[in-house]
């Protein structure tokens, strides 16, 4: 169990360090760092969400020839994003909706090693996917809360 002793402020946020099992491989799981999150076999959904937003960002990136082949391939299929991707960090937000927290999941990926791949959670739903500030950046959460679903 985490104690206030366990979390420092790094000026913008509070942070710690726990162990995280393994989230990959075709039966990983999600739904532990995530409440709202009911029987999940897999991350499907959240793989889902940055291969839908996979093609703009190979846009936006511009990589070409050997570079897009080794970092930004393209890819036919959701389990083609699993190699591509692992667990970095977890931020709970402080909005809620229906009374679940927004979760932002920060993933180290093949194509961009700063600023890496994000998505943002409520309970069962994706709220948005994109670039590694999509898992952090509180105004997305905000900007949900007041968006009716």
């Amino acid at each position: 169990m985490l104690t206030r002793d366990d979390f420092r402020w790094d000026e913008y946020f509070w942070e710690t360090s726990v162990p995280l099992p393994s989230v990959t491989g075709p039966d990983s799981c999600l739904g532990p760092y995530a409440p709202g999150r009911v029987n999940l076999k897999s991350d499907c959904e959240i793989k889902l969400s940055l291969y839908t937003a996979y093609p703009d960002m190979q846009v936006e990136y511009e990589y070409a020839g050997v570079e897009k082949d080794q970092y930004m391939p393209d890819i036919d299929s959701v389990d083609d994003i699993r190699s591509m991707i692992g667990l970095r960090s977890v931020c709970i937000h402080k909005f809620a909706k229906d009374n679940l927290p927004y979760i932002g999941l920060e993933f180290k990926c093949l194509w961009d090693n700063e600023h890496m791949a994000g998505v943002m959670l409520n309970g069962t739903r994706v709220v948005e996917a994109g670039g590694g500030d999509t898992a952090f950046l509180e105004w997305i959460a905000e900007r949900d809360t007041n968006n009716e679903a």
